[in-house]
């Protein structure tokens, strides 16, 4: 009776609406995530950019004008990114070997840090024809930017700059998965032993010669 009561209150948890919301799919959430940020950083980052290339102030209007130029493939890029980022990060902590004990910090900065870097290798292509876009040293869209690149240098033409992708994205990665999973369990442990009503565990009260349900 007692193995049915506990899976009777497992089927019940499981039809819950936290079980519905863990089961919808991550691509979702990255798809959501990475239009929104590709429509609102795009002007902001290829002005950045074009700030840079040109050693003028990044105010100047010049660094603005056709802002949402290559919007596409910063698109696609940040959908994949934001995409990949839950399924790789909780992949790579369910398989990830080293880092000590599952759960633990190391464990958790390890597992990001080599989500970060398997998605700059992704995605450093795209930022790759983004920036000969941008730039202006090639015309067209994305696809015939792509064939003239690999036509001029081969897979190497999209692999330019990927050392500070990977550095910046394993930089984030690492700092993703560490506060996800590590800054509730911080937050949550000061409470970890009050009552709904406030007071503290009882056997803590009764070590401390209180009675049983009375606060501390």
């Amino acid at each position: 009776q007692q193995g049915s009561k506990q899976e009777q209150q497992q089927e019940r948890r499981g039809r819950g609406p936290m079980a519905a919301a863990a089961m919808e799919p991550h691509w979702v959430s990255g798809l959501v995530a990475g239009t929104t940020t590709a429509a609102v950083f795009s002007p902001v980052d290829r002005a950045l950019f074009l700030a840079h290339v040109h050693k003028r102030p990044f105010l100047q209007p010049a660094n603005f004008s056709r802002p949402f130029q290559g919007i596409n493939q910063v698109m696609l890029q940040r959908v994949v990114s934001s995409g990949l980022c839950f399924p790789l990060e909780d992949l790579m902590r369910r398989t990830c070997p080293v880092g000590g004990a599952p759960g633990s910090a190391a464990h958790n900065f390890v597992s990001g840090t080599a989500a970060g870097a398997v998605i700059a290798i992704l995605t450093n292509p795209l930022a790759a024809i983004t920036a000969q876009r941008w730039s202006g040293s090639a015309s067209g869209n994305m696809a015939q930017v792509a064939r003239r690149m690999w036509a001029q240098g081969g897979l190497a033409a999209f692999h330019r700059a990927i050392g500070a992708t990977v550095a910046r994205d394993v930089i984030w990665g690492g700092t993703f998965s560490t506060l996800r999973h590590g800054l509730p369990q911080f937050l949550a442990a000061p409470v970890a032993s009050l009552h709904c009503d406030g007071s503290v565990d009882a056997d803590a009260g009764v070590a401390r010669g209180l009675p049983p349900g009375r606060p501390v």
